[in-house]
C-alpha cells in the first residue's frame, strides 16, 4: 500500500497544522496527476461533481470537517476512500482492534463503529433534506451512540465489511442528486445544513478520524500500515 500527505490542497490557519496521512491511493491534487485526473473524468460522467457549500449553510465545526476535503471532487473522493479506508483497517491485526490510545478514549473498533453511525446519520439526513423535508432533525450524542454500538464485541474484519456496505449506499443517494437538490436548506439539530454541506461533511468526518488514527494509534502499536 502507498501513503501520501498532506490530503487536502489548502486550508485555513486553524488546521494548517493538520497533516492527513491516510493510505489511499490518492494523490496531493488529481488535477495534477494524470491517472487521478482520468480516474476523476471517469467518476464525473457517472456522478457530476456536487458544488462546494457557502458559508451559512453550516456550523463553524462542520466546516472543518468540508475543509479536510479540500479541492476534491465529492462524490468521487467517496468512491475512493471506500476503498483505502477498508484496507486501511483490514491491514490493523484483530488483536490490536481494541487498542485505545488513552483512558476513555474509543477504541479502533469503537471508532470505526461511530464512523459507521455518523455516516448513516449523515446520509439520512442528506436524504430528508434532498426530499424536501420541511421538519427539523434532530441531533445525536455520539458517545451514548458508540456505548450502545457495542462495536467492541465484534471482529475488526465485520465492521469493515459494513462500513464498505454503507458507503456503497451513500454513494447511489449521491450519484443520483439532482444539481437543482443541493443548495437546499433544512434544520439539523436545530441548525440551518445544506444538502451539499453534508455531502462534503461524510468524507471530511472520515479524514478527520483516519488522521487521528495515523497520529494517536497507530504509533502506540508500534504498527506502519
Amino acid at each position: 500500500m502507498r501513503v501520501f500527505n498532506n490530503y487536502r490542497e489548502r486550508q485555513p490557519d486553524n488546521l494548517a497544522h493538520c497533516n492527513i496521512v491516510i493510505n489511499a491511493n490518492i494523490s496531493k491534487s488529481a488535477a495534477t496527476n494524470s491517472r487521478f485526473s482520468d480516474f476523476y473524468l471517469i467518476l464525473a460522467k457517472i456522478a457530476p461533481m456536487i458544488s462546494k457549500p457557502q458559508p451559512g449553510e453550516f456550523q463553524p465545526y462542520q466546516g472543518d470537517y468540508i475543509n479536510y476535503v479540500g479541492n476534491a471532487e465529492v462524490p468521487a473522493i467517496l468512491e475512493e476512500l471506500r476503498d483505502s479506508t477498508y484496507a486501511f483497517f483490514t491491514a490493523i491485526p484483530e488483536e490490536k482492534a481494541d487498542y485505545a490510545y488513552a483512558p476513555g478514549k474509543w477504541t479502533i473498533k469503537e471508532t470505526l463503529g461511530h464512523m459507521i453511525d455518523s455516516e448513516r446519520v449523515f446520509a439520512y439526513r442528506l436524504l430528508c433534506f434532498a426530499r424536501g423535508e420541511q421538519q427539523g432533525l434532530p441531533g445525536f450524542e455520539q458517545d451514548d451512540y458508540v456505548l450502545n454500538s457495542f462495536a467492541n464485541d465484534r471482529t475488526l474484519q465485520d465492521l469493515a465489511d459494513e462500513f464498505r456496505v454503507v458507503r456503497q449506499s451513500s454513494i447511489y443517494l449521491l450519484r443520483h442528486l439532482k444539481p437543482e437538490k443541493e443548495s437546499f436548506i433544512g434544520t439539523s439539530n436545530n441548525h440551518p445544513l445544506s444538502v451539499r454541506s453534508i455531502a462534503y461533511m461524510i468524507p471530511g468526518h472520515e479524514l478527520h478520524h483516519l488522521r487521528i488514527l495515523k497520529e494517536r494509534y497507530l504509533p502506540g502499536l508500534g504498527i506502519q500500515i
